[in-house]
């Protein structure tokens, strides 16, 4: 398997935004209205949020390609980028996204990796995500990566209040 990882520019957004719309959507498909869902993925996967996100000097976004193809991204953040704590001593995983054509081929791993490393490299002690409570695959996943449930924050999917956990990874 042929896997190349690469830094976006804003040059990519234009391939980036439907990217994450489709692997949102194949995540997240039947578990919300399909209002709520078009509501949120309308608001969060735009060309010009991404495009601002792209342009902050705090969050780094990266495509995972395999034999060639597109088959995931990351997008990290720091403080003050950060969606919920803002600690200068922490990495914010936001999102780690694969197509569900390549899932089970230890792309996810690959991704925490490549995410430990950039902390490690910047003196992060610790990364953070949140993953929605009833998303137990997402959740034994990154329980498997060393990861812990430490507290929680509600996330709006257009109407439906949800809950997402916060999990966190000690890197000292």
């Amino acid at each position: 398997m042929d896997i190349n990882f690469r830094r976006c520019t804003l040059d990519d957004v234009e391939v980036l935004v439907p990217f994450a719309r489709n692997c949102f959507f194949e995540t997240f498909d039947g578990t919300t209205s399909d209002k709520d869902l078009e509501t949120y993925m309308d608001s969060s996967f735009r060309v010009d949020k991404f495009s601002e996100e792209l342009e902050n000097l705090n969050s780094f976004f990266y495509f995972l390609y395999c034999n060639g193809d597109l088959a995931g991204f990351l997008k990290l953040n720091t403080a003050p980028a950060q969606t919920e704590i803002n600690d200068d001593a922490a990495l914010e995983i936001e999102r780690i996204y694969i197509s569900s054509s390549f899932h089970r081929k230890g792309l996810g791993n690959f991704l925490v990796n490549k995410a430990v490393e950039f902390a490690k490299e910047a003196g992060k002690t610790y990364i953070f995500l949140g993953v929605w409570e009833h998303n137990y695959k997402a959740q034994d996943f990154y329980k498997s990566n060393g990861f812990f449930h430490f507290s929680s924050h509600t996330f709006w999917m257009g109407d439906d209040e949800q809950t997402d956990f916060i999990y966190k990874k000690d890197l000292i």
